[in-house]
């Protein structure tokens, strides 16, 4: 595993807490969404999780559509 890669920890493990702190990051700074749609699929991140750490309604209901959310 590279430890190298952006969205991974320092020990080239990321936690669900370090995911969706990424997937935030990824949307607000208009990022790949192939990224985010990994990481939410990865780890079955769901639409309240992002609601609490600050992702907009509107984004979410986007993300919905694009049928990131299983």
């Amino acid at each position: 595993m590279d430890a190298d890669l952006p969205f991974l920890g320092e020990e080239g493990l990321m936690t669900r807490d370090q995911a969706v702190e990424r997937v935030c990051n990824v949307l607000e700074n208009g990022l790949s969404y192939f990224e985010a749609q990994r990481l939410i699929g990865l780890f079955s991140i769901t639409p309240e999780e992002l609601a609490e750490a600050g992702i907009s309604y509107e984004e979410i209901r986007a993300l919905e559509r694009l049928a990131m959310f299983f």
